[in-house]
């Protein structure tokens, strides 16, 4: 059996990536069960199949308030690697339930997606989740990464099996480069902290490209998996490829962006 966690910013091609690997026979890739909306319901998934339920019903009170949880996170270390390893292993409800006229179990190779912000959130789990192989979701253009979370807020779409083209947006540029920092920061935090982990780097402009198809067999290798050629997921780009339409005040943001750090978000 082979697990592994897909770590990733939002908005970097996680999504697309996940929905790939679902298409190979030997994977199963479980969605974010670690986001504000999924977290209590797995835990409470989880809760119902274990016998000792006092002890639970503590660890998922702890478990509401995340900060207070990494405090006390020394008392719970047993919990924190069952329940690490309910994430990556055990059977979610939901669609994956059944694929393909499989059952869950029937899969060699486990996923489990996960974003950098609900790893700080709950970050004592992250020690287990990172004994297993990582496959860390990079994407250069980080200013492509904050306009797409940007529109996917102004207009509530963030994918989609339909060609839209969403209408371009502006940008506020007063707090710009501390944003574009944050978000490279954070890629490159992750980064150093997976260096001497069992980890493979990819990046989102490779997904996409020509050599898309050499990437998936190096994923592959990489789990362990049979190479070959699956389906390409049925999802579309909900912004214009050149950042320049994207952006309703792209001549202030080129302003803003210029001989810093960020030039070569702007080409």
């Amino acid at each position: 059996m082979q697990f592994f966690t897909l770590l990733s910013y939002g908005r970097s091609g996680s999504t697309f990536l996940k929905k790939w690997l679902n298409n190979h026979p030997q994977i199963v890739c479980m969605g974010e069960k670690l986001s504000t909306g999924n977290r209590s319901e797995s835990l409470e998934e989880f809760i119902s199949k274990q016998e000792n339920r006092f002890h639970w019903r503590i660890f998922q009170f702890i478990y509401q308030y995340p900060w207070f949880g990494m405090i006390l996170s020394l008392f719970f270390e047993t919990t924190l690697k069952d329940y690490a390893y309910y994430l990556l292993s055990d059977e979610p409800s939901g669609s994956l339930k059944v694929k393909r006229g499989k059952t869950f179990s029937d899969f060699p190779i486990r996923g489990l997606k996960v974003m950098y912000n609900q790893l700080f959130l709950f970050w004592p789990i992250r020690k287990y989740l990172f004994r297993e192989k990582i496959i860390h979701l990079l994407r250069r253009n980080v200013l492509a990464i904050y306009v797409s979370a940007l529109a996917g807020d102004r207009f509530d779409l963030y994918h989609s099996n339909e060609e839209i083209r969403l209408p371009a947006i502006r940008v506020p540029t007063w707090n710009l480069r501390l944003k574009l920092a944050g978000i490279r920061l954070k890629q490159r935090y992750f980064h150093h902290l997976l260096k001497k982990k069992d980890c493979l780097t990819i990046y989102y402009e490779d997904l996409f490209s020509e050599n898309q198809f050499e990437i998936l067999h190096m994923i592959l290798d990489f789990l362990g998996g049979e190479k070959k050629n699956v389906p390409v997921p049925e999802m579309k780009k909900t912004g214009y490829s050149d950042i320049r339409d994207r952006i309703s005040n792209f001549k202030a943001v080129e302003n803003k962006l210029r001989g810093t750090g960020f030039d070569y978000c702007l080409d």
